[in-house]
């Protein structure tokens, strides 16, 4: 209800937007900057702080009939990850199977909210949280309002606007065109290892158009903010999607010399307020979990599993017929650092179904809330676990939001199917990089440096981001 409630509103915030930046001064900026926050995944800030209760299943009962219709949401799940066969269509009404089920399950869901009397639906959001940027770190927080991008550059001390940045239509056909080239690798690596010249040249195309329709106009602030020598040469950048935008893998994006990843160290956040919260999250200690669920599409998984756990303290690996959902609900709660080597499936039409297989069935974005995660390192190396659909006020619905609302500290997710062989190596890298006393994100765009040298297709190197605290 929250999520809904500010979708048709949200034109009040734009117009009050572009009223405070029509002065073109200091003042109406930061005026323009605060109304930016209260539009952003405000129902998302709420579940954050607390304002509003995470707890949403209440189907568990059998008099509700919840049980049998999460069986059969497992089994259609897995018919529509198995895909069709050789010799026979998927059946059209699978999908269809699937929204029915969905929807019967989260009615259950919204009955047994109503019946809590501890649920208030009608809490005031809390105010605007400043992001606590450290010296030589900058923020970029993008808005789409009507047609036109316009972006916030933010440093410490200074901040700059820039209007007219791109147009929306155009950035919308490159992602689309984006996710073709994507797709290509679906046809199997004999077909990719045989054309990768060409795909690669692609690629680079569409990052390029895409840089310079995003980041290019930006490039005298991000030049005038970015501190002299930056560690590794690489200055911290925080980016703040909106929209679409949401869909843009911002370190992969093409300059026509490097890209965006070898020249800045990355991250990523629904908002600032998002972001500071994030950081606020202290960090735990403690011990890992490590979960591996392999099958004949995902062979590395088990070996993933085994060789991050070797690299994190106290980790206890959950493989095979031990990694179910009893046990991760049981096991998570208060763990330092969740890592989940598994099938990902994203629900573009109920985004916060998507799910994550285990041995024994699957995990939905709306059973992850209901975990307790506080402070919690969550990696999800699965494919596409950092896909979403945008409502309107930027409700970012998926995986990422549930991990988020459940606590998590920092989030790595990927953006499209991921290549198995070279997921399983960039962890390994990235954990034991981290061992050695590297910041999550430094750490993360070194393993993904490390991969680029042997696969320069940004599809082997680029699909996971950095999500909350760094």
């Amino acid at each position: 209800m929250r999520v809904s409630f500010l979708g048709d509103k949200i034109a009040a915030y734009e117009g009050l937007l572009l009223l405070h930046l029509s002065g073109e001064d200091e003042e109406g900026a930061g005026l323009a900057y605060d109304v930016v926050e209260r539009a952003k995944s405000r129902a998302l800030v709420d579940l954050i702080t607390g304002v509003v209760g995470r707890k949403t299943s209440g189907i568990a009962d059998p008099s509700l009939g919840g049980r049998t219709l999460q069986a059969d949401l497992n089994a259609v799940y897995s018919e529509l990850l198995e895909g069709p066969g050789d010799d026979r269509p998927r059946a059209p009404s699978l999908d269809l199977r699937a929204a029915e089920l969905e929807q019967e399950i989260r009615t259950l869901r919204l009955r047994a909210a109503a019946d809590d009397a501890s649920v208030d639906l009608f809490t005031a959001p809390r105010e605007v949280v400043r992001e606590d940027l450290a010296p030589g770190t900058l923020l970029l927080t993008y808005y789409v309002a009507g047609e036109e991008i316009l972006a916030f550059v933010r440093t410490a001390g200074h901040m700059r606007v820039v209007r007219r940045v791109g147009t929306i239509s155009k950035t919308r056909r490159l992602l689309r065109k984006l996710e073709t080239q994507w797709e290509r690798f679906r046809a199997g690596q004999r077909f990719a290892e045989r054309h990768m010249a060409v795909l690669e040249r692609s690629a680079r195309s569409l990052l390029t158009q895409l840089y310079d329709e995003l980041v290019a106009p930006l490039e005298p602030p991000l030049e005038e903010m970015t501190p002299v020598g930056a560690t590794g040469g690489a200055a911290k950048l925080i980016v703040g999607h909106h929209g679409p935008l949401h869909g843009v893998p911002f370190h992969a994006l093409f300059d026509g010399g490097r890209y965006m990843l070898e020249r800045f160290d990355i991250s990523y956040a629904p908002s600032a307020t998002v972001y500071a919260l994030c950081q606020r999250r202290a960090g735990r200690s403690g011990r890992a979990l490590v979960f591996g669920v392999e099958d004949p599409s995902i062979p590395a998984a088990i070996s993933e599993a085994h060789a991050v756990a070797g690299r994190v303290p106290e980790a206890e690996p959950r493989v095979g017929d031990e990694a179910t959902v009893a046990t991760l609900q049981n096991e998570a709660p208060g763990c330092a650092v969740l890592h989940m080597a598994c099938h990902g499936l994203f629900r573009s039409d109920n985004p916060m179904f998507s799910s994550l297989k285990l041995h024994d069935g699957w995990l939905t974005g709306a059973d992850v809330v209901d975990l307790d995660l506080p402070g919690t390192l969550v990696t999800l190396s699965a494919c596409e676990s950092g896909r979403n659909e945008v409502t309107g006020g930027d409700e970012v619905l998926g995986l990422a939001r549930a991990f988020l609302g459940a606590g998590a500290a920092t989030l790595v997710v990927s953006l499209w199917l991921a290549q198995d062989e070279t997921t399983a190596e960039l962890m390994k890298n990235w954990y034991e990089l981290m061992g050695h006393g590297e910041g999550r994100a430094s750490a993360l765009r070194a393993a993904q440096l490390k991969i680029k040298e042997r696969h320069p297709h940004p599809y082997y190197w680029a699909p996971f981001i950095l999500i909350g605290r760094r």
